[in-house]
């Protein structure tokens, strides 16, 4: 049991590494160390414990695909959210199953870029929807924007290849529910983050050049 916590925290060390230097080098130190961790954290013996290293397991992927095999890596962090959903259900888990479909809809929309951008555009809206039956306006609001915030990226993409007109405001409509928690007063980047989506997702929609890509 310490040795999957240790692994499992070696490799949470390494990602967060990863952000600030050697991001391909560190991310498979830490794909490395999670993997270590779940020959101990199986679903049969330990469930919590595995369904939170399958989730770190997926983020390593998901901040390698940044850099190399985006596909591939995409599919891999996918393959372990869903995963860590078998254990982190709605009914016992709340808060982990809205973080865990958060991180799904993020790799979805990721590994559309590179492929089945429709199809996969609509699993990532289907699990951002999944997560804010949990990431409420009442009881998580930070976490609540933050989903917005995604989902309306994937309506924004969707709008590039199908129903331009209903996806612009779905999109919009989700960035308007990000901001009403990210306010310029309180929380200033995100309040820019966000209202710098939306004024790019207007020009798009308005059939004017494009402005920029939506940030997550």
């Amino acid at each position: 049991m310490q040795y999957g916590m240790t692994q499992n925290n070696l490799g949470a060390a390494y990602r967060t590494l990863a952000e600030v230097e050697g991001k391909a080098k560190n991310c498979k130190s830490a794909i490395a160390a999670f993997q270590e961790a779940l020959k101990v954290r199986t679903r049969d013996r330990f469930p919590m414990d595995y369904g939170m290293t399958q989730n770190n397991l997926g983020n390593a992927y998901c901040t390698l695909a940044e850099v190399e095999g985006k596909e591939e890596n995409c599919r891999r962090a996918i393959a372990a959210y869903q995963e860590a959903l078998k254990v982190r259900t709605r009914d016992r888990f709340p808060m982990d199953y809205g973080m865990t479909q958060n991180n799904l809809g993020n790799a979805y929309q990721r590994l559309a870029e590179v492929e089945g951008k429709e199809e996969n555009c609509k699993r990532a809206i289907e699990a951002y929807q999944e997560a804010l039956k949990v990431r409420s306006l009442d009881r998580f609001p930070m976490q609540y924007a933050n989903t917005q915030n995604n989902l309306g990226t994937a309506y924004w993409t969707l709008a590039e290849i199908e129903a331009k007109g209903e996806n612009c405001k779905r999109a919009i409509a989700a960035y308007e529910k990000a901001l009403k928690v990210y306010t310029e007063k309180e929380f200033p980047q995100l309040h820019q983050l966000v209202r710098s989506n939306l004024e790019n997702l207007l020009h798009f929609c308005e059939g004017e050049q494009d402005r920029g890509r939506p940030k997550r």
